[in-house]
């Protein structure tokens, strides 16, 4: 669960789409479940912001695309 806000930096800076409905359906189920917790919602991080921190990541370690 600490990692699913990577997920849509994954995503959109990988340009490539998790197969969570054909690959990982249970894994998908669970962390929405889990994610619907307030206890859970409270300690991680915006997706989007845990984005822009991976885009400034790649532009300080990364020389080209």
């Amino acid at each position: 669960i600490p990692n699913t806000p990577w997920f849509y930096a994954l995503e959109t800076l990988a340009k490539w789409k998790i197969p969570w409905d054909g690959e990982f359906p249970r894994l998908q189920g669970w962390m929405k479940r889990c994610l619907e917790r307030e206890s859970v919602k409270k300690i991680l991080q915006d997706p989007l912001k845990v984005s822009e921190y991976a885009i400034q990541l790649r532009k300080a370690f990364v020389t080209s695309d």
